[in-house]
């Protein structure tokens, strides 16, 4: 063999070395990111199992025995046919998976893809689109809200003579702007523009300032509609079809929409709203024209795409939906631990942030880290959120992330005299003729909204009653000559009593 051939042979021994070489290290790769992922699967499931059969009671009474249930036991106590659930770990979805059935009449499951009401997890994304036209440079969020409204703009009055409702204000609920939430429209109804919405021409009063900004932290469902219209007024876009290219698709959303009302022949696979007596919503569920406030449709696993974004860019991705100085606003606790368009817990590298929600006939609610690529969703068709404060609590335990715990009381014991002076008929302060009676019944106080599950209310002190079921506490106003003059229920809403 001449020096050409010998060489012509050694290349080609050499290059099917090499590509035998090449093949089994792309085989060896590949064997292992499938026994990865295999351990991956094995991990969620083996986690999931563990939580799910260790759901206990929101309150514990001091002295009583703890009582341990499984998730599908607490499902049925409390009235809940279907729930969704995604856990992340490490950045990565760790698990999703569905319970239940979509509606309580039939047994049609839910599943991963199935659609539920976000309810006021909303805001969060809402919160998204606002940060994105601040990052655009198209507003600013020390900027008067005023600025950026064409026709209807937010009246000025007493309250604002010294300073303005900002747009950051009305992200973090210090803006003084009234309408704590929204009942939605029946199917079939013509939805009200964003504009008459904010003029009271819903089921809402008209959006005012009723305190001064920056001073109080009051929740505001109607702050958030004023920043609807800002993002219609600012991109010349519809709420939703902002939404969709803005936020919803770069997320990679893909079971994800805020149409209102939804289009049941695009979108089939949808729970259904339930009361907290387990009875279907009259024609399955409300519509909601404050989208900015209430009306995402999504599922658990496309709300963990949220958290998987936000922690890609505080780790250094420069190529997400925000810049990580914006992110970093966002997640700055200001009053009661708000930042913008999240609750904040925690400090340093231990920093979480989330959200609940509670629409008519839904209840969900969202967690996560910012720093340690965890995160945790669960939405449900039912009108009790005690199903989902039960296993956020034992989630929280299993992966010791400081989220939610269960509390342990002592409780009062008040006799049928000792309650009388606390019932009666009380107005809420925001209007008025919103009335709910105080009533009494087996050594506990029945309080019952429109359209919410009654509060049975124990006594913790004279000033002081929770429910047991959700953790809700209310807290009277009491003079000096011991008569209840008013009380605070879910943590802003003040009624004043006008009755005995």
């Amino acid at each position: 063999m001449d020096n050409y051939s010998q060489n012509l042979y050694k290349k080609m021994i050499g290059t099917t070395q090499k590509t035998k070489l090449s093949m089994l290290v792309s085989l060896v790769l590949a064997i292992l990111f499938g026994f990865s992922c295999v351990c991956q699967a094995q991990q969620g499931e083996e986690d999931l199992n563990n939580i799910m059969s260790s759901l206990s009671s929101i309150t514990h009474i001091e002295g009583e025995k703890r009582i341990i249930a499984s998730f599908i036991e607490r499902m049925k106590h409390y009235n809940i046919p279907g729930a969704s659930i995604a856990i992340m770990k490490d950045g990565e979805l760790l698990i999703s998976k569905a319970y239940g059935v979509k509606t309580a009449n039939n047994s049609d499951p839910v599943d991963r893809n199935t659609l539920f009401q976000a309810a006021s997890i909303t805001k969060s994304f809402s919160a998204l689109a606002i940060l994105k036209l601040v990052d655009q440079g198209k507003i600013s969020l020390d900027d008067p809200v005023n600025l950026h409204l064409k026709g209807w703009k937010l009246a000025d009055n007493d309250f604002t003579k010294d300073r303005a409702v900002t747009i950051r204000s009305l992200l973090n609920h210090t803006g003084g702007t009234n309408v704590h939430g929204f009942d939605g429209f029946a199917q079939g109804l013509v939805l009200p523009t964003t504009t008459a919405v904010l003029a009271g021409e819903g089921t809402s009063d008209p959006v005012v300032v009723f305190q001064k900004p920056y001073e109080k932290w009051d929740y505001s469902g109607g702050g958030y509609v004023i920043l609807q219209k800002v993002i219609e007024d600012v991109t010349g876009l519809t709420f939703s079809n902002f939404m969709k290219a803005e936020i919803i698709e770069p997320l990679g959303m893909t079971n994800s929409t805020f149409q209102q009302p939804l289009d049941t022949l695009i979108y089939d696979n949808i729970s259904v709203a339930h009361h907290v007596n387990g009875d279907v919503w009259e024609n399955g569920w409300q519509n909601f024209a404050e989208a900015a406030a209430g009306g995402l449709w999504t599922t658990a696993e496309d709300l963990i795409q949220y958290y998987i974004e936000i922690q890609s860019i505080i780790s250094g991705n420069e190529d997400g939906i925000l810049k990580k100085s914006t992110i970093e606003e966002m997640l700055k606790p200001g009053l009661n631990n708000w930042g913008l368009g999240v609750e904040i817990r925690g400090t340093g590298d231990d920093i979480k942030f989330g959200h609940e929600g509670s629409n008519p006939g839904y209840f969900g609610e969202m967690m996560g880290f910012a720093e340690k690529g965890d995160a945790v969703v669960i939405l449900t068709n039912g009108s009790s959120g005690s199903l989902v404060k039960e296993f956020l609590i034992a989630v929280s335990d299993y992966y010791n992330w400081d989220w939610s715990h269960q509390r342990k009381l002592q409780i009062q014991t008040y006799n049928e005299s000792k309650l009388y002076r606390y019932t009666g008929r009380y107005a809420w302060t925001e209007n008025e003729a919103w009335q709910v009676d105080m009533t009494q019944k087996d050594g506990k106080l029945i309080f019952t909204p429109p359209n919410y599950p009654a509060d049975i209310l124990t006594p913790l002190s004279p000033s002081n009653f929770i429910d047991l079921r959700t953790g809700l506490e209310v807290k009277f106003t009491i003079d000096e000559n011991e008569k209840v003059k008013a009380m605070t229920w879910k943590g802003g809403n003040n009624f004043n009593k006008i009755e005995n």
